[in-house]
């Protein structure tokens, strides 16, 4: 056991040391496996910028033919957003061309500011679009990094909204709903209370039945038990 621990910390190192040797790309797009054409990148790199200052978290997309580190899709990705960004907000897709396998990852920081069922379901419609088969791999890329992007200004959107606090338009609004809300409260409650007052409701009994128990020697109610419904006051239930 001890014979190995230097081979694994080895390991690390060099790990550690592939991710920093990938310089941070300008336009957020590291293209190795040569997947996007000069137009596909310069639109994705435009809208990087534009999901970047909306979201208010750094963007980047890593494609490689092969990572050659020997780890999987989701600790290299783990690996370069923290090598790229350190301890900002960030996320960064990756995607390896010889496995056809595509992993997340985003800063501790988004994980506080969303929750993580929203960022699932990001992840999921992100690699829903990987999964078609009848687009080029370069239509597939930059469908799931737009729907990466859009989703995460939609979330931060609404973070932002739910945190606002409310304004003069909405109490105004919420001042004339209010009274008109106990109005029907209370019209609701009086037709209640009508519809239990209704003919015959106070008129009718319901009286348990009268029990008539045989005299047996032996066992306990051996005689058996004679039930006997009788009319009181002239009802009958």
């Amino acid at each position: 056991m001890k014979s190995r621990l230097p081979h694994v910390i080895l390991a690390a190192v060099l790990c550690s040391g592939a991710a920093r040797s990938v310089e941070p790309p300008r336009d957020g797009i590291h293209d190795d496996a040569r997947a996007f054409g000069a137009q596909t990148r310069q639109v994705l790199a435009w809208e990087i910028v534009e999901a970047s200052a909306r979201a208010g978290c750094a963007f980047w997309v890593s494609v490689d033919s092969y990572n050659g580190s020997g780890r999987n899709i989701r600790r290299h990705a783990r690996d370069l957003r923290r090598a790229w960004s350190g301890d900002a907000d960030a996320v960064l897709l990756a995607y390896e061309r010889s496995s056809n396998q595509l992993g997340f990852s985003f800063s501790p920081g988004l994980w506080e500011k969303h929750t993580p069922a929203a960022l699932a379901v990001l992840v999921h419609e992100a690699g829903a679009s990987m999964s078609r088969t009848d687009t080029s791999l370069e239509e597939r890329l930059s469908g799931a990094v737009s729907v990466l992007l859009e989703g995460m200004r939609r979330l931060e959107e609404g973070r932002i909204r739910s945190a606002r606090p409310l304004s003069i338009a909405d109490r105004r609004l919420a001042v004339y709903f209010t009274p008109v809300l106990a109005a029907g409260a209370l019209l609701f409650f009086a037709a209640g209370m009508i519809a239990r007052r209704g003919p015959g409701m106070d008129t009718r009994e319901s009286c348990f039945p009268e029990v008539q128990v045989g005299c047996r020697y032996g066992a306990p109610h051996g005689g058996g038990v004679v039930a006997v419904a009788a009319p009181r006051n002239g009802t009958h239930d």
